[in-house]
């Protein structure tokens, strides 16, 4: 089983028995130490990811910022950046097929 298929795994088989009182019960026979482990993987592949995300933005951001003020781009030609960038980001996702 690899890190990433074994996540999304349901965690036992779960059997749900309704009683005279119209209670339902929901039993499982499986144990929970496997979803405990499948959670806390989970989180650290998560945090690691949002952790490598800031560092990079905070490492390009200044860079931008400073590329702007050296083209003189104001709020328009910041807008415009956006919006080229995301629609180019729609053609190479549609081009690459993801």
């Amino acid at each position: 089983a690899s890190l990433f298929g074994s996540m999304c795994k349901p965690i036992a088989n779960q059997t749900i028995s309704e009683s005279e009182d119209n209670s339902k019960t929901i039993s499982s026979d499986g144990d929970t130490a496997g979803a405990r482990r499948t959670l806390a993987t989970g989180t650290l592949v998560s945090g690691i990811s949002i952790f490598f995300l800031i560092c990079g933005l905070s490492l390009t951001f200044p860079q931008m910022q400073s590329r702007r003020d050296e083209l003189g781009c104001d709020a328009l030609c910041y807008g415009s950046m956006t919006s080229v960038r995301g629609a180019l980001g729609l053609v190479g996702t549609a081009l690459i097929g993801r």
